[in-house]
C-alpha cells in the first residue's frame, strides 16, 4: 500500500496553522517534503510523523485526525492526500528555492518546540532556539506575524493565478500537552471517534490544571468551559469545531462512562491520564431545551495542605499552632467559591491524621485528603445530632462544613468543651462578623468565650506565575477604584505575563489572604459582654492582627498577586 501523502494545505489543516507557516518550516528544513515530477510538493506520512516527534506534538491525536479528515474528503468529493490539486503560490516559492536539508529520526532538526494553535490562530510561532550544533538555522520569529509577500505570477499563460493569503485572527497557543482537545474531529459521531474526543477533553482539562469542566447543551448552542484557578475559561475553538450531533454524542459518552441515567443523576469516571489514575465526579443538571454536565476533577497529584494556600511564613506559623491545639473551636469564615472550601481542605490536610481521628460532617470531602471519615445528617435534620454522636465516639477532630443553625453551633461548642478540636465553616465576610453571628445564635456567651480558639477569614486570589510575571507601576485607575495611594504599596506591583508554564493565563495556582482573630483575654472579655463586631475588630488590630484587606495588600507587595485580583475578589 502506497504511503499517504499530504499537500501543504492538508498539513496546515491538521495542525491548525496557515499554509504559509508550513512552507516556512519546509524552507528551514524542519519539515521533510518531496518534490513531485508534475510540480508541487508533498509531505509523506513518515515525514509528518518525524516532524511531530521532533516538536513534541502528540502524534496519535494528529494522525487520528488525519484518518477522520481522509474519510471526510472522500465523502464530500474533495482532494485526497494522494491526488494532485495544482501548485499553490506558497509551494511555487518553495520549488524555486534550493532543497533544504531535511531532518531524520537519526539526526533531528535542532529548533524550538512549535506549539499548536488553540483558539483562533493564524500563524504557528515559537521562541528563539539556542544556536544548534548542526548547520540548521534557528527559528527567530518577529514579535508579530509578518504578512505573506505576494510574488508576481510567472509570465506564462498556463501559470495559475497566485492563491490569496487568507488572514486569520491572532490567538494564544496552549501548551503542547493540550493539543488533543483542539484537534477534535468536526463530525465525530462514530463510537471510536466520540471516545477519542471524550478522552481528549479530559486530558486537556488535566493538562491545564482545571478543577471543573462545564459542558452546556441548550437548543442549538453548545459550549465547553474550564474552571482554572477559580476562573471560568471558554474553549470557543473546540465548541465551534464540534458539530451539534457530535456534541450530543460527547455528552452521551461522558454520562455513560459515569454510569448516569434517569435514576442516578451523578456518577464517576476514572481514567488513566499520563500514568496517573484521575477521578472525575460527574453530575447532570437538566436545562430548558438542554442539559448541563459538570465534571469535578480529582487529581491525586495535587495534595491539600497549608502550602496549597501559599501563606506567608508568619501566617502559616500561626495557623499551624492553632491546628496543633488539642481542643477548642476554630471558625473559618468566607463565602462559597471564594476560598472557604479550599481553606478547610488545606487545614485538614495539614493535620497529622495518622495520630488523630478526623471526621468530616457535611458533603463529601475531597478524595485527596486520604483517610478522613465523613458523615452527614439525614434528610430534614441539621448536623447537631451527628456532632454529638461523633464527640462521644472518641473523635479527635470534627470538621463541620457549615455552621448553619443554632443547634449545630451549640453542639460544636459542646464538642469543643468535651475535648475535640472543632473546625467549622461559616458564611461571613470577615472574622468579627462570624463571631457576631455565633453570639446572636447562642444565648449564653460564656461557652464561646471559654472554648473559642480563633476565627480565620479567608479569601483566595489567583497567584501570579513566577515564570512570566513582570514588574509594573500601579495603574492609577486601579488605585482609585481600590481607594489606595501609591505610598500604600511602597513598592512596584506585578502584572501577569504569558508563558507555557501557566497555560498563557499569567496565573498559576492560588494564594490565600487570611485575617486571624485569635482569642485573647481582651477578646474573651468582649465575647462575654456580647460586644459588637466593631469592638472585636478594634481588639484584634490592637493585638497585632490585620484586616482581610491588609492581608490581601501584603500578597500584592510580596509579588504573589495583582491589584486586579484584589478588585475582582472585593478585598
Amino acid at each position: 500500500m502506497a504511503e499517504r501523502l499530504y499537500n501543504t494545505h492538508q498539513v496546515a489543516d491538521l495542525l491548525g496553522v496557515s499554509p504559509t507557516a508550513v512552507v516556512e518550516w519546509m524552507q528551514k528544513g524542519w519539515l521533510p517534503f518531496q518534490r513531485l515530477s508534475a510540480g508541487g510538493v508533498r509531505v509523506s506520512e513518515k515525514g509528518l510523523v518525524t516532524f511531530l516527534k521532533n516538536q513534541g506534538i502528540d502524534i496519535e491525536s494528529v494522525m487520528a485526525k488525519a484518518v477522520v479528515r481522509q474519510e471526510h474528503y472522500k465523502q464530500v468529493g474533495r482532494e485526497t492526500p494522494d491526488e494532485h490539486a495544482g501548485i499553490s503560490h506558497d509551494e511555487r516559492k518553495l520549488l524555486e528555492a534550493p532543497t533544504p536539508p531535511s531532518p531524520t529520526e537519526e539526526e533531528p532538526a535542532a529548533q524550538e518546540s512549535v506549539e499548536i494553535a488553540e483558539e483562533d490562530s493564524a500563524e504557528l510561532t515559537a521562541a528563539p532556539a539556542e544556536q544548534p550544533a548542526v548547520d540548521t538555522p534557528a527559528f527567530d520569529p518577529p514579535a508579530e506575524p509578518e504578512p505573506a509577500v505576494e510574488a508576481e505570477p510567472e509570465p506564462t499563460v498556463e501559470e495559475p493565478e497566485p492563491e490569496p493569503t487568507v488572514e486569520e485572527p491572532a490567538f494564544e497557543p496552549p501548551v503542547a500537552a493540550e493539543v488533543e482537545a483542539d484537534f477534535a474531529p468536526i463530525e465525530a459521531t462514530s463510537p471510536e471517534q466520540v471516545a477519542q474526543v471524550a478522552q481528549a477533553v479530559l486530558k486537556d482539562a488535566v493538562a491545564r490544571r482545571a478543577s471543573h469542566i462545564h459542558l452546556n447543551l441548550q437548543g442549538q448552542a453548545f459550549s465547553l468551559r474550564l474552571r482554572i484557578d477559580g476562573i471560568l475559561h471558554d474553549k470557543p475553538r473546540f465548541s465551534s469545531h464540534l458539530s451539534l450531533p457530535a456534541a450530543e454524542k460527547l455528552i452521551e459518552e461522558l454520562t455513560s462512562r459515569a454510569g448516569i441515567d434517569a435514576a442516578s443523576p451523578s456518577g464517576r469516571i476514572v481514567e488513566q491520564i499520563n500514568d496517573t489514575q484521575i477521578a472525575f465526579d460527574v453530575s447532570r443538571v437538566p436545562l430548558i431545551a438542554g442539559e448541563k454536565i459538570l465534571l469535578t476533577i480529582r487529581d491525586p497529584r495535587i495534595a491539600w495542605s497549608l502550602s496549597t494556600l501559599n501563606l506567608l511564613a508568619d501566617e502559616q506559623k500561626t495557623v499551624d499552632a492553632l491546628l496543633a491545639a488539642p481542643c477548642g473551636l476554630m471558625v473559618v469564615a468566607g463565602m462559597p467559591k471564594a476560598g472557604i472550601e479550599q481553606a478547610l481542605w488545606s487545614m485538614v490536610g495539614q493535620i497529622d491524621r495518622s495520630h488523630r481521628s478526623v471526621v468530616w460532617i457535611g458533603g463529601q470531602p475531597d478524595d485527596r485528603l486520604g483517610e478522613v471519615a465523613s458523615s452527614k445528617p439525614v434528610a430534614g435534620e441539621n448536623a447537631s445530632a451527628v456532632v454529638e454522636q461523633l464527640a462521644a465516639a472518641d473523635s479527635d477532630v470534627i470538621v463541620i462544613e457549615r455552621l448553619d443553625s443554632t443547634a449545630t453551633i451549640r453542639a460544636a461548642l459542646n464538642a469543643a468543651d468535651a475535648g475535640c478540636l472543632v473546625l467549622a465553616g461559616i458564611r461571613a465576610d470577615n472574622a468579627p462578623t462570624a463571631l457576631a453571628r455565633i453570639l446572636a445564635s447562642e444565648p449564653d456567651p460564656w461557652p464561646l468565650a471559654e472554648t473559642f480558639l480563633a476565627a480565620i477569614a479567608v479569601r483566595t486570589l489567583r497567584k501570579l506565575c513566577d515564570e512570566c510575571k513582570t514588574q509594573v507601576e500601579p495603574a492609577e485607575d486601579l488605585l482609585r477604584k481600590l481607594e489606595l495611594k501609591p505610598e500604600d504599596l511602597a513598592s512596584e506591583t506585578f502584572q501577569p505575563g504569558h508563558c507555557d508554564a501557566c497555560g498563557r493565563t499569567g496565573y498559576r495556582g492560588i494564594t490565600a489572604a487570611i485575617s486571624v482573630l485569635a482569642n485573647t483575654p481582651a477578646v474573651a472579655d468582649l465575647l462575654r459582654r456580647e460586644a459588637p463586631a466593631d469592638a472585636l475588630i478594634e481588639a484584634a488590630l490592637h493585638s497585632g492582627g490585620q484586616t482581610l484587606r491588609q492581608a490581601a495588600l501584603e500578597k500584592v507587595k510580596s509579588g504573589q498577586t495583582t491589584l486586579t485580583e484584589l478588585l475582582r475578589a472585593r478585598c
